[in-house]
């Protein structure tokens, strides 16, 4: 939009010369609209849930006794550590660093005596490796050690690792038996060779960069240390604000942390994880699906709630026993506690059915049932598809 320039007079130089610094000033505000709306963000930071104040954490916000199993905590980060390692994980709020409301702490559990290395890893996707072949990145995050932290000099370790086949999942990757694994050669961000960083009681950003091959399909990066002598109350580290990106201009400093819209977040860490969960009293009862039917008297099925589709078909977990667990309820809110949930029948990633059976009669035919908890407790259904 202008103002109609007219023709510049002697009567009328005055107003011409008006109109035209009002069209200047049109055009720049013109301009920057132009900008902002269609540039609102880069979607340059590959790791989902970095900001661990608007990661859902999903499975819960307390982690203990973690050993050689892999555990996801917040969402799309899971640890792991030897067999007598006891690793502890939670959520914790926080005012630093500034523009970040919770931060991830990692560590050993007090009086904890193992001295295997204990780790805190990501794996990024396959759809999410492609835009990363052949290309330096850049790894940062904010970070700093408990009074206690026990690694030898401070040391935080920093390794990110490829393949070259898709998604072979955390198994491999943990035993170091991705196909075509190689450990990608980092620096720090003064250019020198850097295997970690050390950290401090005080926050601060820290940042390795490399290359990802060419012929990579599938990218993980592991935060970990190897613990000294028996912990203390504060063996641990605490981070935020973890951020992956191609490297600007092939540099090594990264740039500022970037946060998604709070829907696109939550969106791309359901498309991994989600949980029908109930976090209600003991006494209570929870609907956790409805409009399920009786095929029989013995048998009933209900679609489970899916927010977004999932990257792949999910793995599903839940409790079972009718205490405790998940059972059908019939339509005179009559609880058939023995009609308990059995099977999950996953067909797409876009479809989970819950299916419940029974020895003995306990419905009609085609009545209509719901899900629901029996005895409270945080029950629930777990729908993973994780790598």
């Amino acid at each position: 939009m202008s103002i109609p320039l007219v023709s510049s007079t002697a009567a009328n130089a005055e107003g011409s010369q008006i109109i035209g610094t009002i069209n200047g000033v049109i055009q720049s505000i013109n301009s920057q609209t132009l900008q902002v709306a269609t540039s609102p963000t880069s979607l340059r930071n590959i790791v989902i849930g970095g900001d661990f104040n608007t990661n859902l954490w999903q499975r819960g916000t307390t982690f203990t006794a973690i050993t050689n199993a892999t555990t996801y905590t917040a969402d799309r980060f899971y640890a792991i550590g030897g067999a007598s390692s006891s690793i502890s994980v939670s959520k914790q709020t926080t005012s630093d660093p500034l523009g970040f409301g919770a931060k991830l702490r990692f560590g050993r559990a007090a009086a904890n005596a193992d001295l295997t290395a204990i780790t805190l890893n990501y794996i990024v996707a396959s759809e999410d490796v492609f835009q990363m072949q052949g290309l330096p990145f850049v790894l940062s995050f904010y970070a700093q050690a408990g009074a206690n932290f026990s690694a030898a000099a401070n040391t935080l370790g920093i390794t990110v690792t490829t393949g070259t086949t898709a998604d072979e999942g955390n198994s491999a990757y943990n035993a170091g038996t991705w196909t075509g694994t190689a450990a990608v050669s980092l620096i720090g961000s003064t250019g020198t060779a850097a295997t970690g960083v050390t950290l401090t009681g005080t926050w601060a950003r820290y940042a390795v960069a490399g290359v990802i091959p060419a012929a990579a399909l599938e990218v993980g990066f592991t935060l970990k240390y190897t613990p000294v002598g028996t912990a203390g109350a504060s063996d641990f580290f605490e981070v935020a604000g973890v951020q992956l990106e191609v490297a600007p201009q092939g540099g090594v400093q990264p740039t500022p942390f970037e946060r998604r819209p709070l829907q696109l977040e939550r969106q791309l860490q359901q498309r991994y994880t989600q949980v029908i969960s109930d976090a209600v009293s003991a006494s209570s009862q929870q609907v956790i699906a409805q409009g399920g039917m009786a095929s029989s008297t013995t048998v009933a099925t209900i679609a489970l709630p899916i927010a977004v589709p999932f990257r792949a078909v999910p793995v599903i977990t839940y409790p079972t026993g009718a205490v405790g667990g998940l059972v059908f309820r019939n339509p005179l809110n009559t609880l058939s506690s023995t009609l308990v949930l059995t099977q999950a029948l996953t067909s797409t990633a876009i479809s989970v059915t819950a299916q419940g059976t029974s020895t003995t009669p306990v419905l009609g035919a085609a009545a209509p049932v719901a899900l629901v908890t029996v005895g409270g407790g945080g029950t629930g259904i777990t729908m993973s598809a994780e790598l």
